[in-house]
């Protein structure tokens, strides 16, 4: 999934100020931080962070680093001992939930965050938690390293956007992945990584933010609204009949209608240009509302 680079915008103004910013990331029981259906509610088993201070001139540097093993309600999936390595067994000393939240609290009070998807992942399972102690996870500033990797890694060099596909790229390829505390730390020297490629190209060219010309690009040629249940997608069609692409009109991430496909190979930025032309809007959360009766 693609999502347009404000991200990368709200990174690039991180970096021009003199906070702290802790990197993060969580092993769970599943994929899914609330009920779904016959999909029970995960939990969070291993919570590795990173804290480091920032500075304009002198750069990122680490403070402190925490760990924290948490005893879930339920047992470990297979699969999931499996990739992490983490058992119930392992887990039957480690305290609970309730012993630790309020050292995790404590750790993370009024500071920004950075992940790999953890908008889509981590940052919603810390959130759950919190509300199971009825607070809210919200940091004023929630980095998101795997679309920044979108848009400073060009799709003529990696097949994805994975994060041990761009690890591997730098060079990280003999780390191991799927433990918290190995991917926190990846995490945070790809930040380090492209927050040098952006103070150069801003000591270079005056800004940050580099033009996005790399991926295929296509023509559109219209727009459709889709509606079914809950589905609300903007489905963009292109003179290549094979290409097309829609919004989730409740996230505004665009994937391929070809789930063969992946919008890495694309100039999404010109994409998204055009179809905002053709919609005669001008922003993807007008083109949301594009259709609607």
């Amino acid at each position: 999934m693609y999502f347009t680079p404000t991200i990368l915008t709200a990174f690039a103004d991180f970096l021009h100020f003199d906070e702290d910013i802790i990197v993060y990331d969580c092993e769970t029981t599943g994929l899914t931080p609330v009920q779904k259906g016959s999909e029970p509610a995960c939990h969070i088993i291993q919570l590795s962070a990173i804290r480091l201070s920032h500075e304009y001139v002198n750069g990122f540097v680490e403070i402190e680093e925490r760990e924290w093993y948490i005893k879930p309600v339920e047992s470990i999936p297979d699969k999931i001992a499996e990739l992490t390595g983490i058992t119930d067994e392992f887990l039957a000393d480690k305290p609970t939930e309730d012993e630790v939240f309020d050292d995790i609290r404590t750790f993370f009070s009024d500071t920004a965050v950075a992940g790999y998807n953890n908008r889509s992942f981590d940052d919603l399972f810390m959130d759950e938690m919190y509300k199971r102690h009825g607070m809210r996870f919200k940091p004023y500033l929630s980095l998101d390293i795997y679309p920044i990797s979108q848009n400073m890694v060009s799709p003529k060099d990696v097949k994805n956007y994975k994060l041990a596909t761009v690890a591997a790229h730098y060079g990280f390829g003999d780390e191991i992945f799927h433990d918290a505390s190995n991917d926190a730390r990846i995490t945070m020297e790809l930040m380090k990584l492209y927050a040098d490629a952006l103070l150069d190209r801003e000591e270079k060219t005056g800004s940050m933010i580099p033009d996005y010309d790399a991926g295929i690009k296509v023509r559109v040629t219209g727009i459709s609204r889709y509606e079914r249940g809950r589905m609300r997608r903007i489905y963009v069609n292109t003179v290549d009949r094979n290409v097309s692409f829609y919004m989730d009109t409740y996230n505004l991430g665009w994937s391929c209608k070809d789930k063969n496909m992946s919008t890495d190979r694309f100039n999404m930025p010109d994409m998204i240009s055009q179809a905002l032309r053709a919609a005669k809007v001008s922003s993807e959360r007008e083109l949301a509302q594009y259709g609607k009766s």
